[in-house]
Protein backbone atom coordinates (compact mmCIF):
# COMPACT_ATOMS: atom_id res chain seq x y z
CA UNK A 1 0.00 0.00 0.00
CA UNK A 2 1.69 3.64 -0.53
CA UNK A 3 0.45 6.94 0.73
CA UNK A 4 0.77 10.30 0.57
CA UNK A 5 1.26 13.43 2.21
CA UNK A 6 -1.63 16.09 1.58
CA UNK A 7 -2.67 19.19 3.17
CA UNK A 8 -6.42 18.92 1.94
CA UNK A 9 -8.77 16.81 4.34
CA UNK A 10 -10.66 16.15 1.72
CA UNK A 11 -8.04 14.31 -0.66
CA UNK A 12 -7.86 11.42 2.58
CA UNK A 13 -8.41 8.22 2.45
CA UNK A 14 -8.73 5.60 5.37
CA UNK A 15 -7.04 2.59 3.99
CA UNK A 16 -5.66 0.03 6.41
CA UNK A 17 -5.66 1.72 10.03
CA UNK A 18 -4.63 5.76 9.52
CA UNK A 19 -5.66 8.20 7.05
CA UNK A 20 -3.26 9.74 4.59
CA UNK A 21 -3.76 11.21 1.27
CA UNK A 22 -4.46 9.53 -2.28
CA UNK A 23 -2.05 9.09 -4.94
CA UNK A 24 -4.08 10.39 -7.54
CA UNK A 25 -2.16 7.68 -9.97
CA UNK A 26 -2.92 4.90 -8.44
CA UNK A 27 -6.62 3.18 -7.83
CA UNK A 28 -8.27 2.16 -4.88
CA UNK A 29 -9.50 -1.71 -4.22
CA UNK A 30 -12.96 -2.78 -2.24
CA UNK A 31 -10.98 -1.42 1.17
CA UNK A 32 -9.37 2.47 -0.09
CA UNK A 33 -6.42 0.71 -0.43
CA UNK A 34 -4.14 2.14 -3.34
CA UNK A 35 -1.66 -1.14 -4.07
CA UNK A 36 1.89 -0.60 -5.64
CA UNK A 37 2.86 -4.08 -7.27
CA UNK A 38 6.23 -3.28 -7.41
CA UNK A 39 6.05 -2.63 -3.70
CA UNK A 40 5.72 -6.33 -2.98
CA UNK A 41 8.38 -7.29 -5.70
CA UNK A 42 11.17 -5.13 -3.43
CA UNK A 43 9.37 -6.76 -0.15
CA UNK A 44 10.23 -10.18 -1.44
CA UNK A 45 13.67 -8.98 -2.62
CA UNK A 46 14.26 -7.73 0.54
CA UNK A 47 12.91 -11.18 2.39
CA UNK A 48 15.38 -13.27 0.09
CA UNK A 49 18.15 -11.49 0.34
CA UNK A 50 19.78 -12.52 3.44
CA UNK A 51 18.42 -15.78 4.37
CA UNK A 52 18.43 -16.81 0.50
CA UNK A 53 15.31 -19.17 1.24
CA UNK A 54 12.71 -19.82 -0.80
CA UNK A 55 9.19 -17.41 -0.19
CA UNK A 56 5.45 -17.99 -0.95
CA UNK A 57 2.75 -16.09 -1.28
CA UNK A 58 -0.41 -18.05 -0.06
Amino acid sequence: MTSVVSLKEDSLTEGNLVKVGKNKHLEENAWGWQIVPVGLRILMNRLYDPYQQPLFIL
